[in-house]
Formats: structure tokens, C-alpha cells, sequence
């Protein structure tokens, strides 16, 4: 491939990257009132707009004198990116990134119609209006300087993903450790009410021996059982507690992924991160 052109394919994905992250930002603004820092990676840019943009570019070269068939194509190969990055991103954490399956017309967790027909109106935009603009203001620009910008933004991106990777795999061996101590504390819960409950049936085959005796051990089952109960939730509430306090204090990282992805749902511990979630919203509230 000719050093030009592959230097003009970085400059169209880094643009278009930084552009669809902006179109992120703004999108969850109007939704929401709040800014977030969407996007797999820290930094402002969304590596799939800039590959899906440039994808369109210069594969759809052919068509883009067509609108009606520029618009199809692109929705279809659009759709098709953002299908194989969330099965991807799904495979290689064992984690759900996005889910539209509350959307109607959805397609899987991965795509819906509404935001395919988005893309194909945004698609078309850019090849005929915006594209052409683009490639002028890279050709102001002296090459020198621009494969210089272009070799800093490279180094920052490949920084970015390794401290993103990290990152999550350090969320996730953390939701582990947590569950794991949440099935310890269960089971030892477990013991506990087998214990309560042989001794129950015990003290009830004889209740014939006196009833007196049987509501003095009752009342003394209930209170061993309610200061084990309180003692276990005690130890939970302190452990969640400690979790959150490492979530959202001592690293910005991760306080920003799960913030950026709110529905991001590991295979193993997705009915544990969800109670995470509902008892963070009640500890706020």
C-alpha cells in the first residue's frame, strides 16, 4: 500500500474516531442532562466510528453518486461492524458491552433497527457533505507535521487500550473475589439454618415433653438466628462498601467504564453485578 495513502487512512480513522465520540457525548447529553466519557477507551475516540467510517469511504467509492443505494450499503455494512464488535468485545471478555434488547426491532443484544438506520443517515452525510471537507483539511496540513501528530495519537491510542484492558480485567477479578466471599458467606449462612432448623424438628418431636420448654429454646433459636443474620449482612454490606470505595475512589478508570457502559454484564456474574448496581442506587438514595 502506497505510504500516502495509508497515511491518509490513519488521518480519516483519527478523525472520524474523535468525531464519532463527540457524536457519543452529545447524543448522552441530550438523553440524559449529564456528560460521559463514552467509548471503549479513556481518551476522546471511538475506534469503531473511525473504522466503520472509513470502511464506508472507500468501499462504497462506487456507490456514492447513488444516494438511495449509498444508504443501504451503508446501513448494511455499518449494522454488520457493530454485530462482530459486540460479539467480539462479548468473546474476548465474557462481557455484554452494550444490550439493545429493550430497543424494538432488535436484532440479539447488538443491534437494532433504530440506531442502523442512524448510522446509514449519518453514513450518507459524511460521504457527501462532510468527507470532502475532511480530505482538504488533511491536505493543509504539511506531511511531515502530519505523520508526526499522526505517530503520537498512534502511541496514545495503543497506551489507552492497554490501561482500558487492564482496567476491566481488574473490574472483573474484583466482582470475582467479591462473589466468591458472597457464596463463603452463604454457605456458612446455610450451616447455620440447617443447624436452626434440625434443632427445631428435634425440640419439636418432643414437644410432648413440655411446652414451657419448647417456647424458652424457640425464643432462644430466634435470637441466635437473628444475630447470625446480622452478623452475616454486616459483613456483606462491609465488604459491597469496601468494593464501591475502590470502584469510585481509587481508580478513575474504573468508575469511568462502568459509568460509560452501564449495562456492561459479565457472563459469570451478572446477577451479582446487578445487585451491586440496585444496592449502590439505595446506599446514593
Amino acid at each position: 500500500m502506497d505510504s500516502i495513502v495509508l497515511y491518509q487512512l490513519l488521518a480519516l480513522f483519527f478523525i472520524y474516531a474523535f468525531l464519532g465520540w463527540c457524536s457519543e457525548v452529545s447524543y448522552h447529553a441530550l438523553i440524559t442532562g449529564t456528560f460521559v466519557n463514552r467509548g471503549f477507551l479513556s481518551g476522546p475516540i471511538c475506534p469503531i466510528y473511525g473504522i466503520g467510517i472509513v470502511g464506508v469511504v472507500f468501499l462504497l467509492e462506487a456507490v456514492k453518486t447513488n444516494t438511495l443505494l449509498l444508504f443501504f450499503a451503508s446501513l448494511i455494512l455499518t449494522t454488520f461492524l457493530e454485530f462482530l464488535t459486540g460479539f467480539l468485545l462479548e468473546k474476548l471478555f465474557h462481557a455484554r458491552w452494550w444490550d439493545y434488547t429493550g430497543e424494538p426491532f432488535h436484532f440479539g443484544p447488538y443491534i437494532c433497527l433504530k440506531f442502523s438506520l442512524i448510522w446509514g443517515f449519518a453514513c450518507v452525510f459524511v460521504v457527501k457533505l462532510l468527507h470532502p471537507f475532511i480530505l482538504l483539511c488533511i491536505g493543509v496540513i504539511p506531511l511531515f507535521l502530519g505523520k508526526v501528530i499522526l505517530a503520537l495519537f498512534s502511541a496514545a491510542l495503543v497506551a489507552d487500550l492497554y490501561v482500558t484492558i487492564t482496567t476491566v480485567t481488574n473490574i472483573f477479578l474484583r466482582l470475582e473475589r467479591l462473589e466468591r466471599l458472597s457464596s463463603e458467606i452463604q454457605m456458612i449462612s446455610d450451616r447455620i439454618g440447617e443447624r436452626i432448623s434440625d434443632s427445631t424438628l428435634e425440640v419439636i418431636a418432643r414437644e410432648r415433653q413440655g411446652k414451657e420448654l419448647l417456647e424458652d429454646y424457640k425464643d432462644a433459636l430466634d435470637k441466635r438466628l437473628e444475630e447470625s443474620i446480622e452478623l452475616l449482612t454486616q459483613r456483606l454490606e462491609d465488604h459491597m462498601a469496601e468494593f464501591h470505595q475502590k470502584i469510585s475512589e481509587n481508580s478513575l478508570g474504573h468508575r469511568r467504564i462502568l459509568k460509560a457502559f452501564p449495562k456492561l454484564l459479565p457472563w459469570k456474574h451478572r446477577g451479582f453485578l446487578d445487585a451491586i448496581r440496585e444496592a449502590n442506587h439505595k446506599r446514593k438514595q
